[in-house]
């Protein structure tokens, strides 16, 4: 894909090949169905065009499903609730009712929809609080066991009472499904899939696990993921965990769901999808660079390893200078940034100039200037190497002093938060600030240069 650099018009074709396959990946909107996982929005039956415009925002974002969270039925509600299996329909989702709180109202919320309308229910259960019974007090933890029992036969009395087509689901913190580490109530994941009362289990905090665990106990076939709820952190780090969700749920190849519940669905459709499709643009273009640095036509001239950082700041009107080992031309920068107290819709691109030197500080002519997309970044603290291709490439000079120099980027979106090497200066680079002394520092950066003719 990558051809001859060794002139001016390969490194443009370099720029273009990959900058191409980001702008390919980015039209592909129709691409965003998290690695063909299942993908479930939680949505409530407030008044009947928000309920419509939510479940358009799911369908348009790449979910699979919906689940209509419903603790109680009134008639005002109702007139939403009735209109929901049409609206799901009309756009091609699977319609699943939500309880987690009056779960008596079970058995007459179902007699308002015919058996092909719904897909199941599911049990939500709020993020656990507290702290789990001491280890070696037995009593408490037989106590929590009894408990969760009597919880396990009112599940299955639901299950009861659901037609043959339709399944019952639970989503719940993995810690909550064993009596020893269940802090706010033991709920008998194991036992009702080896019965098979579950015909799906969504978990939260098991990103990492192996799900297929949880199929060994029975033969017959389980539905098994990842589990994530509002509740479970402050608001400005939902984005983050939205995203961290959606890419551990592509990587984990025992995974097959991602439930959400709570979280606005506009940012949830937005988030989930864009994630995993950065996640492919980003390997499209490391695909392409990786190709142009083994053949040996972009190389590293100047960088500060990601391994090295100890530290991060803001960017506020922030500085990194280096000095090339030779003449050549820079098409190329990274920097190693996350977005910071970014819930919505992201900030604009980072910007990111090449600057002359003024008395070791940074100059006032920009040399070169390019921005790298935030959605090339993860939310903090998730790093992420962002990439600022300059066109044309900017010239430098061996043994010269520039300066990577990012402005202010502080937006009512969020911010970006640079990774720093605490006591790294030294004398081919340092930090620099516009409000304090980062002499001492150095930002983690990398810049790229084309092969010496």
């Amino acid at each position: 894909m990558i051809c001859d650099l060794h002139n001016r018009r390969g490194r443009f074709w370099l720029l273009l090949s990959i900058s191409t396959v980001a702008c390919v990946l980015s039209e592909r909107s129709a691409w965003a169905d998290i690695g063909g996982r299942e993908f479930v929005i939680t949505v409530y039956p407030t008044d009947t065009a928000s309920l419509e415009k939510n479940i358009a925002e799911a369908a348009d974002h790449g979910a699979t499903g919906v689940l209509l969270v419903v603790d109680g039925v009134s008639d005002e509600s109702m007139k939403s609730i009735r209109q929901t299996p049409d609206l799901t329909k009309q756009r091609g989702l699977e319609l699943w009712l939500g309880i987690s709180q009056r779960w008596e109202t079970t058995p007459r919320l179902m007699g308002h929809f015919a058996t092909e309308q719904v897909a199941g229910i599911a049990f939500l259960f709020p993020t656990p609080q507290g702290e789990p019974a001491e280890p070696g007090n037995l009593a408490a933890q037989l106590e929590i066991r009894k408990r969760g029992e009597q919880l396990g036969k009112l599940i299955r009395q639901v299950k009861a009472g659901l037609q043959e087509n339709q399944k019952l689901a639970v989503c719940v913190a993995a810690s909550e499904i064993d009596p020893e580490t269940a802090r706010d109530r033991f709920v008998p994941v194991k036992g009702l899939i080896r019965d098979g009362t579950l015909d799906c289990v969504c978990l939260a905090g098991a990103e990492r696990m192996n799900f297929h665990r949880l199929r060994l106990l029975r033969d017959v076939p389980l539905e098994a993921g990842i589990y994530l709820d509002r509740d479970s952190s402050e608001e400005r780090h939902r984005a983050g965990l939205l995203e961290r969700a959606a890419l551990a749920t592509v990587d984990n190849s025992t995974c097959d769901c991602l439930w959400l519940s709570g979280f606005p669905t506009a940012l949830a459709a937005r988030v989930v999808p864009q994630a995993v499709e950065r996640r492919e643009q980003a390997k499209a273009r490391q695909e392409a660079l990786d190709e142009a640095i083994q053949r040996g036509t972009l190389v590293v001239d100047q960088e500060i390893s990601d391994e090295d950082c100890n530290d991060q700041a803001t960017v506020h009107g922030v500085a990194q200078s280096f000095v090339p080992s030779r003449d050549g031309e820079c098409p190329l920068v990274q920097l190693y940034v996350a977005i910071r107290g970014c819930s919505g819709p992201l900030p604009p691109p980072l910007e990111v100039e090449i600057r002359g030197d003024d008395a070791d500080k940074p100059g006032e002519a920009v040399l070169a200037k390019a921005g790298i997309p935030a959605a090339e970044f993860g939310h903090e603290s998730t790093y992420r190497w962002g990439s600022a291709y300059f066109d044309p490439p900017v010239s430098l000079k061996k043994g010269k002093k520039y300066w990577i120099h990012l402005p202010a980027a502080r937006h009512p979106e969020g911010s970006f938060v640079w990774r720093i090497v605490k006591d790294g200066a030294n004398t081919r680079g340092r930090a620099w600030s516009r409000s304090y002394d980062y002499a001492s520092h150095t930002w983690v950066y990398r810049v790229f240069m084309t092969k010496d003719n």
